[in-house]
Parts: C-alpha cells; sequence; structure tokens
C-alpha cells in the first residue's frame, strides 16, 4: 500500500481545491498500511529546483519516523533538458529520500525522436550522476 503528495495538493498556487498534506496525514496514511510515500518535489512551470524545501524536509522526517520509503518524482517536460536535469538530481539528492522516479508522460517535445533523445539524454546524465541510485 502507498500514499503519494503532489505538489499540487500541498500549494495553493497549482490549484483551487487546496487539500492540505501534513505530518498528520502520513501519519493517518501509515496507519491504513502505507508502506512507500511518493512525493512529487517540483513542478515543470516553477523556477526553483526543489518546491518548499523546508516543508518537504519535514513531510519526508514524519514518513522516515512512520518507517515509510520515501520515492520523489519530478514530472520533466524535456523543453530545457538542463533544467530537467538540475531539479530531478535536487530531488533525487534529497536527504531521507529512498528511490528517485522520473514521470515520463510529457507530450510537450512534440516530435517523438526528439523527446526519446532528450529523455535519454536526461537519464544518461542522471546514471551518471548518481550511480548508486
Amino acid at each position: 500500500m502507498y500514499s503519494w503528495r503532489k505538489v499540487h495538493t500541498k500549494n495553493k498556487k497549482f490549484t483551487s481545491t487546496y487539500q492540505p498534506f501534513s505530518c498528520d496525514s502520513i501519519d493517518e496514511a501509515a496507519s491504513y498500511g502505507a508502506r512507500t510515500l511518493f512525493i512529487q518535489t517540483a513542478m515543470p512551470v516553477e523556477t526553483p529546483t526543489i518546491l518548499d524545501p523546508a516543508d518537504l524536509t519535514q513531510l519526508v522526517a514524519c514518513a522516515k519516523r512512520n518507517n515509510l520509503y520515501v520515492v520523489s518524482w519530478y514530472y520533466p517536460q524535456l523543453l530545457n533538458v538542463n533544467l530537467d536535469f538540475a531539479r530531478a538530481l535536487a530531488s533525487a539528492t534529497i536527504p531521507g529520500v529512498d528511490a528517485f522516479a522520473l514521470d515520463i508522460e510529457s507530450r510537450k517535445v512534440g516530435e517523438v525522436f526528439d523527446r526519446n533523445k532528450r529523455l535519454v539524454d536526461l537519464s544518461d546524465r542522471l546514471h551518471a550522476a548518481l550511480p548508486n541510485m
């Protein structure tokens, strides 16, 4: 069983249906048997590499207190691979995070060959920077 936190469920900037996500939410998920927390760390439209780093650090700590496995994830648009790499690397190296995932469904780059080439470039860079992850 797992629980997840998308950026827009925590940040009023991304939704009109703001849903608070807190340590209490993590405690409740764990009480229902959640063993993994998937946590989105940035939005493609935002400037920072990590959105709300202090809040994120607190949520990861709460998950760890509940013995949850923490997977950080990022949704790259592949329009700017350098920016996507910076955000993905920052996400993967958050203290307490056990694993990292890329959500690769974006079709912002319309040409499939170009999109795939950019994704391979991003993946190669991440593999080189994070050989043990």
